[in-house]
């Protein structure tokens, strides 16, 4: 389970470590925004004296045909605020690929931490009777069809053995949630696994946790509605079993 937790804490240290880049990455393309539209500011300040002359020479070039007489100014302020932008739009490149690369760093590293090895894609292995028999058997189902035939052939010869198996219904689930924890962690320290494989399991293990509260409701029920005829057989009264039914025919 160390293993598992620690997985966890480098995936959350991973997450940590990409909102970081994340920001270092918004406040970079925040200042080169902002040092675009102070270029186009100074731009805007150096080619107003340019558009004044303007005023002079644009009438001239036109009546002499030359075009680059005409609007100074505005061929001035286009060609800096154009080289602003060329050099804005290559710093936000550079800003967001070294995003990504310290994002994609991250997840490769927290994917090598948190697998295990695994076998070669052409890697099999025939199980034979034999090997079977020798496994150690640990069937899961097989434990559950027991129960399930068991509740079903299930003639108690009084109402307290029904009261006693339903207040020990918590004990029991809460074994049946405890196998899926401890498989869980087999699975993330013993068992050639993935780890989705140990979080899948650790969440069935907290919706049954769940189910032993549900249980603990229906023990709590039978005890406070059935008070009065547990309190007879637990607290007898002298002669009791001539109030039982089958000795009162009339």
């Amino acid at each position: 389970m160390d293993r598992w937790r620690e997985g966890r804490a480098e995936r959350v240290r991973a997450a940590r470590q990409r909102r970081l880049a994340k920001r270092s990455m918004r406040r970079a393309l925040r200042s080169s925004r902002l040092r675009y539209w102070g270029r186009c500011l100074g731009a805007a300040v150096l080619a107003a004296p340019v558009g004044v002359l303007g005023l002079v020479t644009t009438p001239l070039g036109r009546r002499l045909g030359w075009p680059g007489l005409m609007h100074p100014g505005r061929r001035l302020f286009r060609l800096l605020t154009g080289k602003a932008r060329a050099t804005r739009e290559e710093r936000d490149a550079l800003a967001r690929a070294m995003f990504e690369t310290a994002d994609q760093d991250e997840r490769d590293a927290a994917d090598l931490l948190t697998r295990v090895p695994r076998a070669p894609r052409n890697h099999h292995l025939l199980l034979t009777g034999d090997a079977m028999s020798d496994t150690p058997g640990f069937l899961f189902d097989a434990s559950a069809s027991e129960m399930e035939e068991a509740a079903n052939s299930y003639d108690p010869s009084g109402a307290m053995h029904v009261v006693n198996t339903l207040l020990g219904m918590p004990t029991a689930l809460t074994s049946i949630a405890n196998t899926f924890k401890i498989l869980a962690e087999k699975s993330d320290e013993d068992f050639p696994l993935e780890k989705e494989v140990a979080e899948a399991l650790e969440e069935v293990y907290k919706h049954l946790k769940r189910s032993v509260e549900a249980a603990e409701e229906v023990a709590e029920v039978v005890e406070r509605v059935h008070e009065h005829d547990i309190r007879r057989h637990k607290e007898p009264r002298k002669g009791e079993p001539m109030w039982d039914t089958s000795n009162n025919d009339d």
